[in-house]
Formats: C-alpha cells, structure tokens, sequence
C-alpha cells in the first residue's frame, strides 16, 4: 500500500460523510456512529444493515478490496437503535455482584448488534474508579460481546483523574499504575480482546493519545497485546491544547428473552440503603393493595433519563435538582415516603436521609424499568450491595473504602436485604 493508503486504512469516520467518492478515493478503512448517529429516525435492523452493506460495497469497491470495519457504541445494549434492549448501566450491575449474569447481558446484546450487520462495539469500559465524581462512572463494569469485536477502554488510568473530571490528568505512580489501574488491561489482553481504546486523559501530564511508551512500548510489547489500538472520539486533535453475507436474522424470536434478561439485572441491581424509620418498622416491600400511591419526580416516566447516556435519548444528572428538593419537602413531611434514586453514580443525599422512610439507588435501570417495581412491592427481594463508596459530602473527595479517614454516608458492600412476599 502506498503511504495515503495506509492513513486511510488507519482512520475511522462518521457515517453522515461516508459518501461513495469518500470511502473510494481515500481509501477508508473504518466507520462509526457517534452518539445518536442513525441512518434514519426509529430505523430497523433492516435499515442499519443496508447502510452498513451499502458503505461496505464502496469499501471493496476499491483495488485494495479491504473491507471496512463497522463500529458503534452499545454500552448497555445496542443502545444506539430503536427498540433494541437496553439494559442497567454498569455500576449498577456491579451491585448486583452477579457476574454470570453480566456474561448474559453481553451475549444477550451480542446479536442485537450482529442483526444490524455491525461486527463491533465499542464495549466494555473497565476503568478503576478513584473518585466517585469521575463523569464516566456509570458504565464502569466489563461486558462480554461474543460473536462481537470487543474494545476494552480506556487505556489507561482515565478512573482516577484528579477531582474526578473527565479528560483530566490522572497523577500516579509507576507501581500505583501498574497496582490500580492496569490489572483490567492484564486479564481483557490474555482473554483475547479485539481492540483497545485510548483514554482521553493524562497520566502525569503526559496525554496518553501521545504516550508511546505505555501504548507500543508496555500495551504492545511488554503485554504483548496483538488486537489494535484505537483514539477515542476525535482525541488525536486534542493532543494538542485550543463476516456472513445476510447478518440479520429474526430479532423478534430474542428480543422478550432479551428484555427479561435485563429485567432480572434491575431487579438484581438494586440496592436498599434505608428502609424505615426504624429496622423493627421496615416500609418495604410495598402492599399492593395500597388505596393511592403518588409518583413523583422528573424521572419517574422518563425512559431517556432512566437510560442514561450513551443511549438515543440519555441525560446524566450528579445531584439533586432543586425540584428534586421541593419534592422532598413538600411530600415526604407528611406521608410515608420512598425515595428511588435514578442516578449513575452516588450523589449528595445526607441533608435529605432523614427526611425519606425508605431509599433505594437504582442507577440507570435502561428501558426495563418494571424490574423496579417487581422488588418494590415484593415479588423479588432487594439483594443488591453498593459497589461504591457513598459519601456524605464532595468535600470528602477522593475518598476510598480502606482511607485512614473513611467516613461514608453508606460504606462500600452495604445493601439492606428483603424477602419476597408469597
């Protein structure tokens, strides 16, 4: 191949420029949809594999007869497409301390990616979190994407930035590196993953874009890591500052065994952090034949906000808004009250706790939400424990479960548990 040749095999663009003269004359070996990036509104399977194919012909079109790679974020399912499954963000399934049912998540959302003629998703993130305000703590938890080229992110240290924030510097140590963020690296590279993608961030000052020691020196040569190695969404320009024919099979046969896989993760992911005033006069699980039951809150029938982001219609939220407030006050004065943290990371709650009868995180739930309502009125038990630390307030942060000064809200592991009512 001829040197352009070669950058063109190299670079991944977006969909909406994938015009045949585009994939023809430069030669381009790769193509994503970014976020919401959809080859029309509420597409079928159908649609996404005749764009897919569409761009593919271009691709072989070429004398190199290279075919390109297809790529899409599906992080808690192929969240990208209409009516796909999506499941609980990860911190959330990481308190379900349920890793065969995790497994099933990713096999489940495997073929829902595959029916889109898609062979790759940019799937799981397996950061170390140091700080619980890190903007990218809700999909933490590794995934399995079988029959799915999996992309292990980000590599590596992008958990523990200083104050949390995203694309920030993470300081540390060699031997801290090596002992805290690392270990995921390890296991994803001798379990043979695909591909690895490079975290926007810096390791002592150092963008990791630009570290050729720990990508080709450690990840390549020392791990021996033979997947390939891609930037994340546009994060070269920030180095510097300012496989069958037919894919598609019958996706309606799966998608109810899909769904009900996610409703179990929901109902597993839940933790139970207060329940009652008191342990003798516990609230929950609620009776059904209760005469009236209120819902309240901007959450409550919000599929977009349930599901978090990375999702067609995702928002992300780190405290309590001043609605959120006004709720509290003015309901749980005078009524038994049990408050459902829809959250994708713990937020600041200790003015509030004594205000509320019962508490329950339930992350991001993603589109099974009636997993909620199975455990809170008792068909199911609360069995979820805290994969992360509750604080009480941000100025305790950085503050990690084993500090000489720990002093959570709601430690780390801790979960209430109930029994399903008969």
């Amino acid at each position: 191949m001829t040197l352009e040749e070669k950058i063109g095999q190299m670079t991944q663009i977006e969909r909406t420029v994938t015009k045949h003269d585009v994939m023809t004359k430069y030669f381009m070996g790769s193509v994503l949809s970014g976020g919401g990036s959809v080859p029309a509104k509420n597409a079928p399977p159908e649609k996404w594999v005749d764009m897919v194919n569409k761009i593919q012909k271009s691709a072989l079109s070429t004398h190199l007869g290279i075919p390109m790679i297809y790529g899409i974020d599906a992080v808690h399912g192929n969240n990208n497409v209409y009516k796909a499954t999506i499941f609980p963000h990860n911190i959330g399934l990481g308190a379900t301390r349920d890793p065969e049912l995790v497994k099933k998540i990713g096999a489940a959302t495997a073929p829902e990616i595959r029916a889109t003629g898609v062979p790759y998703a940019f799937a799981p993130c397996i950061a170390e979190i140091d700080l619980l305000m890190y903007k990218r703590a809700f999909p933490m938890l590794p995934d399995s994407k079988q029959n799915v080229a999996a992309c292990a992110k980000h590599y590596v240290g992008d958990g523990g930035t200083v104050k949390g924030i995203n694309e920030n510097n993470t300081i540390a140590t060699w031997s801290q590196l090596l002992r805290l963020h690392m270990p995921a690296y390890y296991d994803s590279v001798i379990k043979g993953v695909s591909t690895i993608m490079i975290s926007y961030s810096s390791w002592n000052g150092k963008k990791m874009h630009a570290n050729r020691d720990l990508i080709t020196g450690f990840l390549k040569k020392t791990q021996r890591f033979r997947g390939f190695v891609i930037s994340d969404w546009e994060a070269i320009d920030r180095i510097t500052s300012p496989l069958h024919a037919n894919y598609t099979y019958s996706i309606e046969t799966s998608i109810n065994a899909h769904r009900e896989i996610a409703r179990k993760a929901v109902r597993k992911s839940l933790v139970l952090l207060k329940n009652g005033k008191s342990a003798d006069q516990p609230l929950l699980p609620l009776p059904k034949k209760a005469e009236k039951i209120l819902v309240a809150g901007t959450h409550a029938d919000n599929i977009g906000n349930q599901c978090g982001g990375w999702t067609i219609d995702g928002t992300k939220r780190v405290a309590i808004s001043l609605l959120g407030q006004a709720l509290l006050k003015m309901f749980c004065a005078s009524r038994k009250c049990v408050v459902v943290l829809v959250t994708g990371r713990p937020i600041v709650f200790e003015p509030y706790l004594s205000q509320v009868d019962a508490l329950v995180a339930a992350w991001l739930p993603g589109s099974e939400g009636q997993g909620v309502a199975d455990v809170l009125f008792g068909d199911y038990g609360f069995t979820g424990k805290l994969p992360i630390t509750w604080f009480k307030n941000v100025k305790q942060l950085p503050m990690n479960f084993g500090d000489k000064h720990y002093d959570s809200l709601v430690p780390l592991g801790y979960g209430l548990t109930t029994n399903p009512v008969n």
